[in-house]
């Protein structure tokens, strides 16, 4: 049964005043996805191993239904079937911890499982995050925890007292002493003008509007990361059958093979800063180094991750067809580079501009479509998609898109030629948003007027590397509001999709909160 407090006591009148007093310490936590979720895990669990249990509480604000707090977008009871977890189901980092917890949660402990069968349903895996949330909240009320879950959205954060004012888009304001946005990825920012449009979906992850899409539609996807390929499979699944997917590069996602954690010993923290601080700031040079210094430490060829990168560069046909070919088949190449997810958020904050450009310009479209991959059976279904005509493929794509007479217009280069098509819609999957000031939520435009949002050159805005806060332009923190990886943090870490980056990410902030929480509430445990 979901713990949903009645109490309102987290709600200020008209005066400023609360309905009623506990001396607690609030953390609202806006957003309550995987990251939101993970966040409430860690810090139950250090208020009571420290016995400051009855004295803090939380509220859990999430604009989708109290039962979907803990799933997310990416892994809500909507969610097709056929949509998988992009990565085997014993190597998603649901828990620092416990790297078997979510094998636990799903009670698959011991199963052997088919190739495919290794990336599981989304909405499955969902379910199970969504059970743990609320063993957490009875494990926390139980123990004095006080956890309030509403339905909402922040339209405004406001200081007050020692603490902050949270309007919400219904006009009710909460009272918080320090606010949490797990907010994760916003839809892409480009193409905002044709917001409005009829025919035309400018967020990717509105499950509704695409299986409105008329079966007779002829379909523009824009972009071919892992959202282009959910779209597309959800395309066909509806009868549409002239579907087109195009992008600058005109690559797929590579079939990701199977693979097991590895624990590095070149590509760690410790080596990074010291390279770092050695040379001032760190290199591409030295990070391609670093990897096959790797792969010789675990006497692994990465010759074999060189062949993945030249068949990913090949038609869609050629690159999908390799890579199934051979992703059953144990990869220890790949194990290797999966171990650079864990450090890349670091590497990119101690590379100055010029080699961050370097790494986009040159690294960064092989790092994406190998690395990230694609679950094989959604990859078959693409490749399916192409044999039977229903879905062609386009690069040097030319990015312009212009609207009339109720079409939408596209052009592309294809050899040496421009070509020009017409569609009745379009639908945006060209990544996640990252210019906050074009985002369509209030409570970005009211933190950007407020100057308690400052862009980021990279993308996101200005938050501290290890704690989330809010910085301002100087790099004095803002008040007591933090971000957990997404958006926000983009130009910050940069790869912030991946749980394991998304679970550590909750519990490095989690981790300082409570470290300030016990400076007043219990010193002695410090």
């Amino acid at each position: 049964m979901l713990v949903t407090s009645t109490s309102r006591s987290t709600y200020l009148d008209d005066a400023d005043q609360l309905n009623s007093h506990e001396p607690r310490h609030w953390t609202i936590i806006c957003g309550v996805g995987a990251g939101g979720a993970a966040y409430l895990r860690q810090a139950v669990k250090k208020a009571i191993e420290d016995d400051i249990a009855c004295s803090v509480g939380f509220i859990l604000l999430d604009a989708r239904p109290v039962s979907e707090q803990g799933r997310g977008i990416a892994w809500a009871s909507n969610q097709r079937p056929f949509a998988l977890t992009n990565m085997r189901i014993g190597s998603v980092g649901y828990d620092p911890a416990d790297p078997n917890k979510l094998v636990e949660l799903l009670g698959v402990q011991g199963k052997i499982f088919s190739l495919d069968g290794e990336f599981m349903s989304r909405a499955e895996v969902g379910e199970a995050f969504s059970r743990d949330l609320n063993t957490h909240i009875r494990l926390a009320e139980k123990r004095g925890i006080r956890v309030d879950r509403i339905q909402g959205e922040a339209a405004a954060i406001d200081p007050l007292g020692n603490g902050h004012s949270i309007t919400l888009n219904s006009g009710d304001r909460l009272f918080a002493h320090t606010v949490v946005l797990a907010l994760g990825h916003l839809p892409p920012d480009s193409y905002k003008e044709l917001t409005g449009l009829p025919g035309y979906l400018g967020n990717p992850w509105d499950l509704d509007a695409i299986k409105s899409t008329p079966a007779s539609a002829i379909v523009a996807i824009l972009g071919l990361g892992p959202t282009a390929v959910d779209t597309i499979n959800i395309l066909r699944e509806q009868g549409v059958k002239n579907i087109h997917a195009l992008s600058r590069s005109g690559r797929v996602q590579y079939p990701r093979p199977h693979y097991s954690r590895y624990e590095p010993e070149a590509l760690t923290a410790e080596r990074i800063k010291s390279l770092a601080t050695e040379h001032g700031h760190l290199t591409v040079r030295d990070v391609v180094s670093l990897i096959h210094l790797e792969y010789k430490a675990a006497r692994v060829d990465c010759a074999e991750l060189k062949t993945a990168f030249e068949k990913s560069r090949l038609s869609a046909e050629q690159a999908i067809a390799h890579g199934l070919a051979t992703c059953g088949e144990n990869s220890n190449w790949f194990s290797v580079l999966k171990a650079l997810d864990t450090v890349t958020p670091l590497i990119w904050h101690h590379l100055p501009p010029e080699e961050r450009a370097l790494y986009m310009r040159k690294y960064r479209q092989d790092h994406v479509n190998v690395s990230y991959g694609s679950a094989s059976k959604p990859a078959k279904k693409i490749l399916e998609a192409l044999h039977d005509g229903s879905l062609s493929i386009h690069g040097n794509f030319e990015r312009e898109v212009r609207y009339s007479d109720g079409k939408f217009h596209l052009s592309w280069l294809q050899e040496d030629a421009r070509v020009h098509g017409q569609f009745d819609c379009v639908i945006n999957c060209s990544g996640v948003g990252t210019d906050l000031t074009k985002a369509r939520y209030p409570l970005f435009g009211y933190l950007l007027t407020k100057g308690w949002l400052t862009p980021h050159p990279d993308g996101g805005g200005l938050v501290d590397f290890e704690s989330g806060q809010l910085l301002f332009p100087s790099g004095k923190p803002i008040g007591s509001i933090y971000s957990l990886v997404g958006s926000i943090t983009y130009g910050t870490h940069l790869l912030t999709h991946c749980m394991d980056q998304v679970v550590n990410s909750a519990k490095r902030t989690s981790d300082v909160v409570h470290k300030r929480l016990l400076e007043t509430l219990a010193p002695h445990k410090l």
